[in-house]
């Protein structure tokens, strides 16, 4: 009968464990809100350090380059375990039109996939090939 214990405890235990993790999207809105630097960009498998210093701040609702008058609206989501990003565009051309990528985020470290327009699908994979391209950032520290 003790031998029975341990395992059956295990068992009812551990997917409740399991929910408490951290999931993408749940907890990072407020987690991702910051001023980030560009530390890497990926494209076409090729990983190379940022060309210049480039910042995004990211509020609760807009993400914006730092520097530039060139908001966007953003929302955060879940899909097929993937953290989603939604990017609509809020002035000039890309108004109205939405980039659909996904992002991880590791404390400090954020990673944005998107494919290279508005008219792309949303990547599957943190991967740069099929016209994506990744996105490395570390948070802004004052």
């Amino acid at each position: 009968m003790k031998r029975l214990v341990m395992p059956l405890a295990l068992a009812l235990t551990l997917p409740a464990l399991g929910s408490l993790g951290a999931q993408p999207g749940k907890e990072d809105a407020k987690k991702i809100q910051g001023v980030w630097v560009m530390t890497a960009f990926e494209k076409d498998g090729n990983k190379v350090p940022a060309p210049a210093e480039f910042k995004l701040k990211i509020g609760a609702d807009k993400i914006e380059p730092v520097g530039q008058d060139d908001p966007a609206d953003y929302k955060l989501g879940v899909a097929k375990g993937l953290g989603t990003i939604d990017i609509v565009g809020s002035k000039g051309a890309e108004k109205g039109k939405t980039v659909k990528g996904i992002y991880e985020l590791k404390g400090d470290e954020l990673k944005i996939c998107m494919p290279s327009g508005p008219e792309g699908e949303r990547p599957t994979e943190f991967t740069s090939k099929n016209g994506a391209g990744i996105l490395y950032l570390k948070r802004d520290k004052p």
